[in-house]
């Protein structure tokens, strides 16, 4: 199983972001870009690889320990740009991780580390995919945004091969665990 852990997108967050995805895609023209779903934003905290049915299992479960010690939170969005770097591939909302983001990421981490699960070590960096470009590097300018992802709940999720309703390839994004955190 092709595995990561996210944090779902709400329906609020979802319509304000396929606003900035279409209007990066009017940027995009003849770019061959590729608009993200609105059913598949996500606001990733690890990727996994491929993992067996056993582990996937048991980190799904483990998820509950974190979910239980971390209260929900909002993470902010502030920007939509290039991603990785300003010549990127990929047009994303981000915004700087904040303390309950980092202390979140931590704690997968180590519940991560149990399960003899490699976790990325570079430093999380917030974002939302909107558009992937596979031909052209992005040639749109950033612009700033305000909004939040309300983190409420970790997701384990499989990323299974497929095409979406236009026919073009992207993954599905199938739910293996779902915890909720905290509330206040």
């Amino acid at each position: 199983m092709r595995c990561f852990i996210g944090v779902p997108v709400d329906h609020h967050l979802a319509l304000e972001l396929l606003t900035h995805r279409d209007k990066g895609l009017q940027a995009l023209d003849g770019a061959n870009p590729r608009p993200i779903s609105a059913r598949n934003f996500h606001l990733t905290l690890a990727f996994l690889g491929d993992l067996s049915a056993d582990v996937a299992a048991a980190v799904g479960e483990s998820l509950a320990r974190v979910a239980q010690n971390n209260a929900a939170f909002l993470q902010p969005l502030t920007n939509v740009c290039r991603f990785p770097t300003r010549q990127g591939r990929y047009l994303v909302a981000e915004g700087g991780a904040c303390a309950a983001l980092l202390a979140l990421k931590r704690a997968v981490d180590n519940e991560l580390a149990s399960h003899k699960v490699k976790a990325d070590p570079r430093p999380i960096r917030p974002h939302i995919t909107l558009v992937r470009s596979a031909v052209a590097k992005l040639a749109v300018p950033d612009w700033t945004m305000n909004a939040s992802v309300n983190v409420s709940e970790i997701v384990l999720y499989e990323s299974v091969s497929g095409v979406n309703a236009v026919g073009a390839e992207e993954n599905e994004y199938r739910v293996v665990a779902r915890h909720p955190l905290r509330t206040r």
